[in-house]
């Protein structure tokens, strides 16, 4: 998984912060709630989730570069959508600012929350059935 994330973010975050660190954890173990995105038998991103107090976060979600742009990663979060929708809770990402990853983001409905000069949060809220009375 730390290949993954390497191979996706690594350049990145060096032009933003000016260096790249591997998060904690990311050596030979697998993160709790972390997943490997798999095109073709072959794994090509990784994602990691976790719900807290309803609403699920998703933390480290790479395609790798040599694959962007064939809907894959579009289509893993449809899935993600579409099970977070039925248990009807909202969805958070923080993204390193400056990124094509917050376009990817906002063209699936997600909404920016909270922004900075390294740093942008966004949401996917559910709608909500009203309670106002119609006449």
């Amino acid at each position: 998984m730390l290949e993954l994330e390497q191979s996706a973010v690594r350049k990145v975050s060096e032009a933003v912060f000016g260096h790249w660190t591997p998060r904690p954890g990311m050596g030979t173990t697998f993160p709790e709630g972390s997943w490997i995105i798999q095109h073709k038998n072959e794994d090509v991103g990784c994602f990691t989730l976790h719900e807290k107090y309803g609403v699920v976060e998703i933390e480290q979600f790479y395609v790798r570069l040599d694959v962007r742009g064939r809907g894959i990663g579009k289509c893993v979060m449809r899935k993600i959508i579409a099970l977070t929708s039925a248990a009807n809770q909202s969805i958070r990402v923080k993204l390193i600012a400056g990124t094509s990853a917050r376009k990817f983001f906002e063209d699936l409905g997600f909404s920016v929350t909270d922004e900075s000069a390294t740093r942008v949060r966004l949401e996917y809220f559910f709608p909500t059935e009203s309670s106002a009375w119609i006449n």
